[in-house]
């Protein structure tokens, strides 16, 4: 009966706060498959449960936070979690694993960032993360570390996803011609945060980057 209630609405684990069931793992997987933040009431334990911890980010992205510190740097959790809601890069461990021989899976973007992706084949698997996120939200450069704010290949992913993004790169990439038009060809008020001191072609530069 309770497992049929958080099956049905996922916040129902709330009320159940000071009983046995925040500990009991099929309730609470339940609970997080129907809503990922439900993770909320979960016990400690269960926080710390990869597979709860995957249930939940697959439905909710930034169900992340709520997950334990370890799982916050374990690579597939946050694969997943990035790529359901590219916002959840917020939340990512400052541990990540920077394994240089990680995988992500190539077939998570599309046609137009394939080249990007490769681009970036000899960056860490922290930048490649970071990727995956700009991904899904362009705006979410804003939680990058700040090497990967100064990354060309990083910037020019959020840039063309959001030309706002602009905003969070590095000053040096403000100043590269190449990321403020890939910028301004998304979105053209985004030049307010361009830091070119002459911008003397830019325009036929943003036209070139639409193409």
């Amino acid at each position: 009966m309770v497992r049929a209630a958080v099956a049905k609405n996922g916040c129902a684990l709330s009320i159940l706060a000071g009983t046995e069931f925040p500990n009991d793992r099929e309730i609470v997987l339940a609970a997080v498959q129907q809503q990922g933040d439900a993770l909320k009431w979960a016990s400690s334990k269960l926080r710390s449960d990869r597979s709860v911890v995957l249930a939940a980010v697959r439905r909710h992205g930034r169900a992340l936070e709520l997950a334990s510190p370890s799982l916050r740097a374990d690579l597939e959790v946050v694969q997943t979690a990035i790529t359901q809601d590219g916002l959840a890069l917020a939340h990512v461990s400052k541990n990540l694993d920077d394994d240089p021989c990680a995988k992500i899976v190539s077939a998570i973007f599309n046609n137009d960032w394939l080249p990007v992706y490769r681009a970036a084949g000899g960056l860490s698997a922290t930048k490649r993360v970071v990727l995956m996120a700009l991904k899904k939200n362009g705006m979410a450069l804003q939680y990058a570390a700040k090497e990967c704010r100064n990354c060309k290949p990083v910037v020019l992913a959020a840039v063309r996803k959001n030309g706002w993004s602009l905003r969070y790169a590095s000053d040096d990439l403000r100043r590269d011609r190449t990321v403020v038009a890939a910028a301004v060809s998304q979105n053209r008020r985004s030049r307010m945060y361009s830091l070119l001191k002459n911008e003397d072609g830019l325009m036929s530069m943003t036209a070139t980057a639409r193409t």
